[in-house]
């Protein structure tokens, strides 16, 4: 039932990926350039979620979910009562535009809510929204976990080693290096800010790969995209160098070794996907609080394992067949050589897993405590009594 006592004024707070929408002002003349909240005047025998439907309608072109109603009321000098709402666009909801009453709109991420000038009554909704906007949206994939997006930008939990990981995404991309995030500093949380890869990623939110990220293009670019990077990578030496896997503590970087992703995972790979034609391009290599010292062959035996993916019970021929793929497309790398790395680079993974825990990183306290550890020891010796048929079988693939 409509509220009577009150004539009420209604605001849509319209959150998207921890972004607030707002709307400039086209009039009255007195309110022009002001930027507010979009919504109106809750006619007679209409609810507040009936005239935020409409009012969104009308003003944006959009349609709406109302989830809650925000606290407390704002009561403006003319005695009417301002109630907030957060809502949502409903699912195949046209994009918001502009409307007769508005002549812009802007998705603004909590950092950016001070960069427009808010209509007075609003300016108490806005502020009530920053941390709930700083939430961002969860990402799926990923076993460390903490990710958020926010608009353009992806938040992720900060340690000792966020420096190191910004300096070497810098030199990355300062070497021309595709598909790798932009460092954009640290947020009000203390987290470090990426900006955001759009596209898919070859796992999905529940961490099944779908067939066609199992083909050679996924396979041949991931192999292609590596060699590109372990040889930019092969010139960085950081000022303060600091990683994860070593609990925060400084490594230099041997001669012999190369800063690895150690993450090479379906859940980290984004790819821009032709659903016509079935063309599959990288978009974006994600994760990277992981990368560390290492040989440049472990990273090509932790995507072999991910990727072929040498974890399933795959036929020997086809495991192969795969495996000369992602050789071939790295360059220079002999498939026996990748095979025989694949058994000591999962032992590595689960020594760091165990140490980390140990250390009280919960990233990989939440690793340990899913199962991680058993389940790679597991198949990690299925995979040492397969590996005398995958070798012949690479023989013959040769």
């Amino acid at each position: 039932m409509a509220d009577t006592s009150h004539q009420v004024v209604v605001a849509a707070a319209v959150l998207r990926t921890g972004c607030l929408l707002a709307a400039r002002r086209r009039t009255p003349a007195r309110l022009a350039g002001a930027w507010e909240l979009p919504g109106g005047k809750v006619e007679p025998g209409e609810t507040d979620a009936a005239a935020l439907v409409r009012e969104c309608r009308e003003e944006l072109g959009a349609e709406i979910d109302v989830i809650e109603r925000m606290e407390p009321a704002v009561t403006l000098e003319s005695g009417w009562v301002l109630r907030g709402h957060v809502v949502r666009l409903a699912a195949g909801s046209s994009e918001p535009v502009p409307g007769a009453e508005h002549d812009a709109i802007r998705w603004l991420m909590p950092e950016e809510l001070d960069d427009v000038a808010w209509l007075d009554a609003d300016r108490p909704l806005v502020d009530a929204l920053r941390e709930r906007l700083l939430d961002g949206e969860p990402l799926p994939g990923g076993g460390v976990g903490g990710a958020v997006r926010i608009g353009p930008t992806v938040r992720r939990p900060a340690g000792p080693w966020t420096p190191t990981i910004a300096e070497l995404l810098d030199h990355l991309r300062a070497h021309g290096v595709p598909c790798v995030p932009r460092p954009l500093g640290v947020d009000a949380r203390g987290r470090e800010v990426l900006s955001y890869i759009p596209g898919e990623t070859v796992a999905g939110g529940d961490g099944s790969v779908p067939g066609w990220a199992r083909g050679d293009d996924v396979i041949g670019a991931v192999g292609r995209w590596l060699r590109r990077y372990h040889e930019a990578a092969r010139s960085f030496r950081p000022a303060d160098p600091r990683w994860r896997l070593a609990g925060g503590d400084a490594e230099e970087l041997a001669p012999d070794r190369v800063v690895c992703h150690n993450d090479i995972a379906p859940a980290n790979i984004v790819v821009e996907r032709d659903v016509t034609t079935g063309r599959v391009e990288l978009a974006g290599v994600l994760d990277w609080d992981v990368a560390g010292p290492g040989r440049a062959i472990d990273d090509l035996a932790f995507a072999a394992w991910n990727l072929v993916p040498l974890h399933a019970e795959l036929a020997a021929v086809e495991a192969a067949r795969r495996l000369w793929v992602l050789a071939e497309a790295y360059g220079g790398i002999d498939p026996y050589e990748l095979l025989a790395a694949v058994p000591v680079r999962l032992g590595t993974s689960i020594d760091r897993i165990q140490a980390g825990a140990a250390r009280g990183d919960a990233g990989m306290r939440r690793l340990l405590a899913a199962g991680v550890v058993t389940r790679v020891e597991t198949a990690r010796a299925r995979l040492t009594e397969r590996l005398p048929q995958v070798d012949r079988a690479l023989a013959r693939e040769s």
